[in-house]
């Protein structure tokens, strides 16, 4: 499995609170993830950004086109023992080196 980001174009947008009228600014970036399961990629969106700072989100960058794997710190234990996918961001990608390339020149 892995990870494709193919546009670095962001998706802000804004939420408000049904409960308490909380405005909620939010940052996404469109992505792809290629299973060994399936012939076509899922979309999905990674979420830079879930805050009530306009200013905040708005200094943040998008990901770098190109492939990614998924860390081991993308994997959490649940509050009851079951294995976890954590809400994805750049921690938690790293990217994928072509084979015949030397990854540490």
């Amino acid at each position: 499995m892995h990870i494709e980001i193919e546009t670095e174009d962001l998706i802000a947008d804004q939420l408000t609170s049904r409960k308490d009228g909380t405005v909620y600014f939010t940052l996404e970036q469109p992505a792809l993830m290629f299973t060994d399961q399936s012939r076509y990629p899922l979309q999905f969106k990674i979420r830079h950004s879930f805050t009530q700072n306009r200013e905040e989100r708005d200094k943040i960058g998008p990901i770098a086109k190109g492939k990614y794997l998924l860390s081991d710190n993308a994997f959490q234990i649940g509050r009851f023992g079951s294995l976890e996918l954590s809400e994805i961001n750049i921690k938690h990608l790293r990217p994928v080196v072509p084979k015949g390339t030397n990854a540490t020149a």
